[in-house]
């Protein structure tokens, strides 16, 4: 068995990995990278709140956008505005860093859920006024 069969295999059998588009040293480099993204998370935040981190803007982003390129760039930037909103929330009333990223993070997703144009609350509910002749 080699690496790539141990790491990346069930992703190619079910065809997840057919885009053509990573070389098998770049396909081989995501398992380590996001293996080493996630114990530092996990070194640097606690198991619940790296895990946190890491869904929660995914989750929020999914009600704001359709594509998968524009799902990562709104997640990432979800995180980042979270993450920065977060230190300045710490550092302001003193609190526990970890935390209040991850409550910023959670907020961002409780507003994505009731304010998203895709899927949310007010997108199911809301109706818009439609224009009549």
């Amino acid at each position: 068995m080699t690496l790539y069969d141990a790491t990346l295999g069930p992703f190619a059998e079910f065809g997840f990995m057919r885009t053509g588009r990573l070389s098998g040293s770049g396909a081989l480099s995501c398992g380590p990278i996001g293996t080493i993204l996630v114990v530092a998370g996990f070194q640097a935040l606690g198991t619940l709140m790296a895990v946190g981190l890491m869904m929660l803007p995914a989750a929020a982003a999914r009600f704001w956008v359709r594509e998968l390129w524009s799902l990562s760039a709104t997640s990432s930037g979800l995180a980042l505005a979270s993450g920065f909103l977060g230190l300045l929330v710490s550092y302001h009333l003193d609190l526990p860093s970890g935390p209040a990223i991850v409550l910023v993070a959670g907020l961002a997703y409780l507003a994505s859920v009731a304010l998203g144009p895709r899927d949310s609350l007010r997108a199911l509910y809301v109706r818009r006024a439609h224009l009549e002749a």
